[in-house]
């Protein structure tokens, strides 16, 4: 029996397991013990797959783990010791090497011996990769119609039989099995690199930091060296070959679904969500996620941008296509052009709201919001004290949004009433001609945002935060209240702030604007009042309306 040497593989032996455990703590996903691991398989739809085959395939060398932990130590060939954890576990990576068995792996299954009660093997979601291609080869493809012809049942189950005798004692199996689970490797690796890419999450954990308050830093730090670490394995593997495996997991993505488009809707989706899905379609969304982590990190890798996944696999699929269709071949990285995809699907795809505000401090607090939502945030400053630009304005846009099905949302200062007239104007019009005026609601600010929606004292408040003195002396307070107390419009609080700012210091070159907007909003977001009468803010009222708009929008009303 000869060994498959080092140099055919993709991975070295010692990948994943010695980089886990170097770096345990920056892995996004849970690794699972072997009867979570065989019910994570089970929920993709293999089915056929207990604990104990999970154990026993292990044993056997055609699943490797990700990483072992042993309250013992142990004496395996190609388990490599590598140190204990926190709570005194010895810690070791999976090197065994498959070798070929000339005699084929018949009845192998005898030969094993009850795995130690102290030895956990742990295993990461991609390491599905391997079942799902053991469960395709293994599998006793019969049809059904053949119970109505028992006669010729054995007959096939012994072509089967020798079928798999011939294929698993050939040159070929050994190289295939390591395929698999290098692949699966390469994903693993790659996972706390692009993660946070691709989820727009993070998980923290806590434990094993030098430096105890400093921890998230650490885990960018860390992560930053295994992205050195995964660029330099990157390059050794070259970008022609990264992109075979991307096929590869892409046509296997479609044998467990077709639906390809299905899929990059779910992808457009909540982010985790599609990481929630079970069945063949949770499959199919896995093995696409891992071709996603090893094409985003080839970009980086090689300052390249690659198609997408839905543009690869069966099939063909016209370059450039989609930016034809949608405006751009990036759907996952382009809000608009998802946007149009969405549609085009008779969908929508975030809610379908266009929010105006008058003045760069509304623009600051609204966009500071609205922006994560995908909600469009536009300022009207300049053009509200222009009354023709006015008008022309928004008999352009908000004809737009209604063409769009853009449900829209204009807050402004109630002082000019010529600006009044044209919303006035606008939402009579729509009560006439349901493709003209405003399709939507408007809001008018008396006096103005700030003093809508925030009393002096939350004023004050929000700008000794915003200066990074959440505990000024009462002295400071006072005196900044002596300036602006009497100010009935923002105007006249920050030229009240600039005079106090001739004796405070620290309030020297603040001023009203988007930055200004942001404090505000975040003030209202968290939760406290300092308000004298209960009343509700303007922004309240707003979000209210938001609030029944949005599921409109998501059920395509």
């Amino acid at each position: 029996m000869s060994q498959i040497t080092t140099s055919s593989r993709l991975l070295e032996p010692e990948l994943p397991g010695a980089w886990i455990i170097r770096r345990r703590h920056i892995w996004q996903m849970d690794f699972f013990n072997p009867n979570d691991f065989a019910r994570h398989c089970r929920d993709h739809s293999l089915s056929h797959f207990t604990e104990e085959d999970i154990t026993q395939l292990w044993h056997l060398g055609l699943l490797k783990a990700d990483l072992i932990l042993s309250r013992r130590k142990l004496d395996r060939v190609g388990v490599v010791e590598r140190g204990t954890d926190l709570y005194g576990y010895h810690m070791y990576s999976d090197e065994r090497q498959l070798r070929r068995r000339s005699s084929g792996w018949k009845n192998t299954l005898n030969t094993l011996r009850p795995l130690r009660e102290d030895i956990q093997l742990l295993f990461h979601p991609f390491r599905y990769y391997v079942l799902y291609h053991l469960n395709r080869v293994l599998g006793v493809n019969v049809s059904r119609m053949q119970m109505f012809n028992q006669q010729g049942f054995h007959d096939i189950l012994d072509v089967i039989l020798r079928g798999f005798n011939n294929w698993t004692s050939s040159d070929q199996f050994v190289p295939r099995i390591d395929q698999w689970n290098d692949i699966a490797s390469l994903a693993i690796v790659t996972e706390p690199c692009t993660y946070e890419r691709i989820f727009h999450d993070m998980q923290y954990h806590l434990t094993g930091f030098d430096n105890i308050g400093d921890e998230v830093k650490q885990i960018y730090q860390h992560i930053a060296a295994q992205w050195i670490d995964l660029k330099e394995l990157y390059h050794r593997i070259g970008m022609k070959r990264l992109e075979e495996i991307r096929l590869e997991l892409s046509i296997d993505t479609q044998r467990l679904d077709s639906n390809r488009w299905i899929h990059t809707l779910l992808c457009l989706g909540d982010s985790k969500f599609r990481m929630e899905l079970k069945n063949q379609l949770g499959g199919a969304l896995l093995l696409r996620t891992m071709a996603e982590m090893i094409r985003r990190a080839t970009e980086e890798a090689f300052s390249t941008k690659l198609r997408e996944e839905d543009e690869i696999g069966f099939g063909w699929i016209p370059e450039g296509v989609k930016e034809t269709l949608y405006g751009s071949n990036r759907l996952l990285d382009d809000r608009q052009a998802a946007s149009v995809f969405t549609r085009r699907h008779g969908l929508n795809y975030k809610p379908h709201v266009h929010w105006y505000g008058e003045g760069n401090t509304e623009y600051g607090a609204l966009n500071s919001f609205f922006e994560e939502m995908g909600i469009p945030v536009t300022n009207l400053h300049g053009l509200i004290k222009e009354g023709n630009s006015m008008v022309t304005f928004f008999r352009d846009s908000l004809r737009a949004d209604i063409r769009d099905q853009m449900y829209s949302i204009v807050v402004i200062d109630g002082d000019v009433r010529e600006n009044m007239r044209i919303l006035e104007s606008a939402a009579r019009n729509n009560q006439t001609s349901e493709d003209d005026g405003i399709f939507g609601r408007f809001f008018l600010s008396q006096p103005d945002f700030e003093f809508a929606n925030f009393q002096i004292e939350e004023l004050e408040e929000v700008l000794w935060r915003w200066v990074g003195e959440e505990s000024p002396s009462q002295e400071d307070r006072e005196l900044l209240h002596s300036y602006v107390k009497d100010a009935k419009g923002s105007t006249e609080f920050f030229n009240g702030v600039k005079h106090a700012a001739i004796t405070l210091l620290q309030l020297f070159g603040y001023d009203k604007g988007e930055e200004w907007g942001k404090e505000l909003m975040k003030f209202a977001w968290e939760g406290p009042t300092l308000r004298k009468e209960p009343r509700s803010r303007k922004v309240d009222k707003c979000g209210a309306v938001l609030s029944r708009v949005i599921p409109l929008c998501e059920l395509g009303e």
